[in-house]
């Protein structure tokens, strides 16, 4: 009987063992998808407008995208 507790107990530290270095070493950013913000604009006089405005185009989630369009628009109203 003993034999066989310290054959799962052998078992399961392998186990997390190799969830651990399998899973601290791989990036969080290939779990996951990337949000991308692309802007485009029906003139050059907005392409020159959105041009002068510095934005992010990558986000993690869309609540910072989100909020990201929200700014952008503030910003390109007031260099209107």
């Amino acid at each position: 009987m003993r034999y066989f507790e310290n054959y799962y107990l052998n078992m399961l530290v392998k186990f997390l063992y190799v969830f651990l270095l399998f899973g601290l070493t791989i990036p969080a950013n290939l779990y996951g998808q990337s949000l991308y913000l692309t802007v485009r604009s029906n003139s050059e006089t907005e392409t020159k407008t959105i041009d002068s405005v510095s934005y992010q185009k990558i986000f993690e989630n869309f609540l910072n995208l989100q909020n990201e369009v929200d700014d952008l628009k503030k910003k390109i109203i007031k260099n209107r």
